[in-house]
């Protein structure tokens, strides 16, 4: 688990020292928890932006999970990107609102865990499961990231709003936690493409799932069909031994009597 939160670290790091380099945008793509494919982040968090149930003024200058970053990045960031929306608020408004660091950090946690158990998505290979994920994230926070909290608060803080979005108790309940702050249906198509519609790859998938099982129905009806017809052709060719035997009989009956 140390050696996770190490390499996210390192990764991070890695990112923000080549910040200025033509390669820099690398920086910027995710890995989709369910495809595999990379993605541009941007893109994600705006539609999770969208997606939140409060809108406040807060959402239009976060970033999203600021880290970790690289062309392999950490596994879930995409999955995460709503708890890191709430830890950002936490973070920017803990002085306004006296939050602690600690507080703001576990609510991350908390939140991570909520969305893995929401979304219930099935790790790779060589990956660590959503949940053991969340673990690294929050270790790796509550240990290094330490400059961005109370710093001096956004003019937004003072929005009622923000004290909502920004509340480390907040999602304690069960009526507010993190999978009741979303949109599912707008999420669709970013990330784990998660929600009430389904991705375009999704539905191409359950296309051709479908069609293989109507070729597997086709199949099965066909050797049913096989099975209908050689009955038949057993009870037709029984019928004709059967009539031959009569007509055997009846020839045999004949010859005796003429014998007679």
């Amino acid at each position: 688990m140390m050696f996770q939160a190490i390499s996210f670290v390192l990764m991070t790091l890695h990112c923000t020292i080549q910040a200025h380099s033509p390669k820099s945008a690398t920086c910027n793509l995710v890995k989709d928890s369910k495809t595999g494919q990379q993605v541009a982040y941007e893109s994600i968090v705006k539609k999770y932006k969208g997606a939140m149930n409060e809108q406040c003024e807060a959402l239009k200058t976060l970033d999203g999970c600021i880290a970790p970053f690289g062309n392999d990045t950490f596994m879930y960031r995409d999955v995460f990107t709503p708890a890191c929306l709430r830890h950002n608020v936490c973070y920017k408004c803990a002085k306004k609102y006296n939050w602690e660091k600690a507080d703001c950090d576990e609510a991350l946690f908390r939140d991570m865990k909520g969305l893995c158990s929401h979304l219930n998505l099935k790790k790779t290979t060589g990956e660590l499961d959503c949940t053991a994920t969340a673990r690294v994230y929050y270790l790796t926070v509550s240990v290094f990231v330490v400059k961005s909290f109370g710093v001096q608060p956004e003019s937004w803080c003072s929005l009622n709003c923000s004290s909502v979005a920004g509340d480390p108790f907040y999602t304690y309940t069960n009526t507010t936690q993190m999978k009741n702050l979303v949109d599912w249906k707008k999420t669709s198509g970013i990330g784990g493409g998660v929600g009430g519609e389904k991705t375009e790859g999704e539905v191409k998938g359950e296309e051709e799932a479908k069609k293989e099982e109507e070729k597997e129905e086709e199949k099965e009806e066909e050797k049913e069909e096989e099975k209908e017809d050689d009955e038949k052709e057993k009870e037709k060719k029984k019928e004709k031994e059967e009539e031959k035997e009569e007509e055997e009989k009846e020839e045999k009956k004949e010859k005796e009597k003429k014998k007679e």
